[in-house]
């Protein structure tokens, strides 16, 4: 099977955390490249990555005519998705995009006709649907458990929210407890 070659474009916490230590695992992906606007810190990370190819962002234009990616990971910050998607889009380069696609409608369309008109996928980066603690809760709801559920807020890590999810989902099955603030 030939694997996705990335370009991680942002370097920050998310890319970092999220993205960067996941594709390995993925065995459909691989990263070919950086992009970043810090070129010694994106340096550190593709030696440590064992990644070859490094750019800034001004040459990100440049870089498509490299060969090295078949696809960006782009994490910047939400107000740069639009511009640099369809600029990927422009150059038949395809886009896993960090949430939120965009900061306006009208930014979402534009990024979608532009990979209608180039032929390149665009995807949101929501990896929760593929975490066991996520995809669980969801099974038990198609197969019928009922109840009273709440949307809950909170700054717990993903795999926390979906154990609460899953509490939630067995007391309604059982425990009764349903409704129930959980003391802080």
């Amino acid at each position: 099977m030939k694997k996705v070659r990335y370009a991680v474009v942002g370097t920050g916490y998310i890319s970092q955390d999220a993205f960067m230590p996941s594709v390995d695992g993925t065995g459909n992906s691989c990263m070919t490249a950086i992009i970043s606007g810090n070129p010694e810190g994106a340096r550190k990370l593709a030696d440590f990555y064992g990644i070859a190819h490094v750019y800034d962002y001004s040459e990100y234009d440049a870089a498509f005519a490299s060969g090295n990616f078949d696809a960006v990971y782009i994490a910047l910050p939400n107000s740069m998705h639009a511009e640099y998607t369809i600029r990927a889009a422009r150059h038949g380069i395809h886009a896993l995009v960090e949430k939120p696609l965009a900061i306006s409608a009208q930014e979402c369309r534009e990024m979608i006709e532009a990979a209608h008109e180039n032929n390149t996928a665009l995807m949101t980066a929501y990896r929760l649907h593929c975490v066991p603690g996520m995809i669980e809760p969801i099974q038990l709801i198609q197969e019928g458990a009922r109840g009273h559920f709440f949307l809950g807020r909170n700054c717990l890590g993903p795999g926390q929210v979906a154990q609460r999810l899953l509490v939630g989902i067995e007391e309604v099955a059982g425990d009764d407890l349903i409704g129930r603030q959980p003391d802080h």
